[in-house]
């Protein structure tokens, strides 16, 4: 900011740092992990709960870390729960 001038919204949206929290973006890439994953989902459904951390891993790792993890963990649990 110091160097450009520029304002911390340009700064974000310029270097990509910007969070996906639209649900919209974000659905498609956690059914995508899902069906991929069916031999882990029937293990969580099973009651390995320690599995949800690998799907809140894998969104993240799609995202490359920019995904919303409250509303990551929000959208796992009710996909998940179908």
């Amino acid at each position: 900011m110091l160097k450009s001038g520029n304002n911390p919204i340009e700064i974000v949206e310029k270097k990509g740092l910007k969070q996906i929290s639209d649900p919209k973006k974000l659905i498609p890439i956690i059914k995508s992990i899902i069906n991929n994953n069916q031999e882990n989902v029937i293990k969580y459904k099973n009651g390995n709960q320690k599995l949800f951390g690998f799907f809140v891993g894998e969104v993240l790792k799609a995202t490359n870390a920019k995904a919303n993890p409250k509303i990551v963990n929000e959208l796992i649990r009710k996909y998940l729960s179908k």
